[in-house]
């Protein structure tokens, strides 16, 4: 509560739900959640996931998944009520700001594949444009390969764009 609303603390419980969605894949709907104001939050939505698809935003406060309301619940508890097997089904219900009323989201889980650059390519000749999504474990390999790509295509300048980019791990962002 002390720092700025960018910063999270992970209980040692909750290391397994970080170190899940930092190496590569997890049955779920495709959302990065934490805590914000003490309650459940939508971070950001995964790029062409369940959870993107149907709607979902950053910012969403997660009220209910399936029957349980989520106030009483630890992070850890929540993502391993959201994910789960692929094909599985789960409603998440989110308020929303400018909403009156709770918005039911039924969902069906699906194999997410967590990747840190969503879109790299060419703006025009000589620009090169990186997306990048997340700080993780590979973003700073992610980012080596596409910026190597980039300057084969003769790329002089970048635009690296972090928007919607909730952070991560500081390493990778200092490597990087």
């Amino acid at each position: 509560n002390e720092l700025d609303p960018y910063t999270s603390y992970l209980e040692k419980e909750e290391r397994s739900g970080l170190e899940m969605l930092t190496t590569g894949k997890y049955g779920g709907v495709g959302i990065q959640i934490g805590k914000r104001e003490k309650e459940l939050t939508v971070i950001t939505p995964t790029e062409n996931s369940p959870a993107k698809r149907a709607g979902i935003i950053s910012g969403d406060k997660i009220i209910k998944i399936d029957t349980i309301f989520t106030k009483e619940l630890s992070m850890d508890e929540a993502a391993k009520l959201i994910r789960g097997p692929k094909g599985t089904k789960v409603l998440l219900g989110i308020r929303r700001i400018g909403e009156d009323d709770i918005i039911n989201f039924p969902l069906i889980r699906e194999d997410i594949k967590v990747k840190d650059i969503s879109y790299s390519g060419m703006l025009d000749g000589h620009t090169g444009y990186i997306r990048l999504t997340r700080f993780s474990r590979n973003s700073d390999k992610e980012m080596k390969i596409a910026i190597q790509d980039l300057l084969s295509k003769n790329m002089t300048g970048l635009v690296l764009d972090l928007r919607d980019n909730p952070g991560g791990l500081l390493n990778s962002a200092v490597n990087i």
